[in-house]
């Protein structure tokens, strides 16, 4: 039992909420799950010179989920007004036919999905998953405890797609390319972020390596502490 083994209490008399699980233990969660990935990729990173060709370090939640068995479809998920569900009785993700398998947004949904089958399982998560599976747009997200599993779904899928080790090594490399310097700090950029030059020529490239958006990587970078500072950012227009 997931829940049990990781001292989770699922007991909450008189109430209905779901279980929290905290940024740390996610983070732990999928540390263990990618372990493996991640060391090859370290690896070839610490060989990688400041001159040198940065190599792609892309971790593959496709993969993950049919490892586990999931089968992944695509539908037309316009009036759910989400780009992926997953069906955790039938273990079938359902992503956005709008876009395609490799694409930051898909990469992000399915590893957003894919979080909801590794950590949201046990029955205390799930009748919250399905308490609203059958309802559309808005009604969908006006349920608190369903909003948390999702932000948390969305913590699983920003570790898996950018793990803090992969995350520094690359920064480290950009940083210090774009720079010219050894003594890597914390990035400070002014707003609007998509036309700064240190955002685009630091945190674009390590976007682009790692396969995700320059939103994501954006908000993976603040919760690392190695963005700071940001006043008035504009988010809109970053992609």
């Amino acid at each position: 039992d997931f829940l049990i083994r990781n001292d989770i209490p699922v007991n909450n008399p008189g109430t209905a909420h779901a279980p929290m699980l905290t940024r740390e233990f996610i983070e732990d969660v999928v540390s263990h799950l990618i372990e493996e990935d991640v060391k090859k990729h370290v690896a070839s990173l610490k060989r990688c010179g400041v001159d040198d060709k940065v190599p792609y370090c892309i971790i593959d939640p496709y993969n993950y989920a049919t490892k586990d068995k999931l089968k992944i479809l695509r539908s037309d998920l316009s009036k759910q007004r989400h780009l992926g569900h997953i069906d955790m009785k039938k273990k079938v993700v359902r992503l956005s036919d709008k876009l395609e398998a490799g694409e930051p947004r898909d990469r992000f949904s399915m590893g957003h999905e894919y979080g909801h089958h590794k950590i949201h399982s046990h029955p205390k998560f799930r009748e919250f998953l399905e308490r609203d599976a059958e309802l559309e747009g808005e009604a969908a997200s006006d349920i608190w405890e369903k909003h948390w599993l999702e932000v948390q779904a969305n913590v699983f899928a920003s570790c898996m797609l950018m793990p803090r080790e992969i995350v520094e090594l690359l920064y480290n490399l950009y940083w210090r390319k774009w720079f010219k310097g050894d003594i890597v700090k914390p990035l400070y950029v002014k707003a609007p972020i998509y036309g700064d030059k240190d955002f685009q020529n630091v945190v674009g490239p390590i976007a682009r390596h790692m396969g995700v958006s320059l939103e994501a990587m954006f908000i993976r970078l603040q919760e690392m502490g190695l963005i700071l500072d940001i006043l008035e950012v504009d988010m809109k227009r970053v992609v």
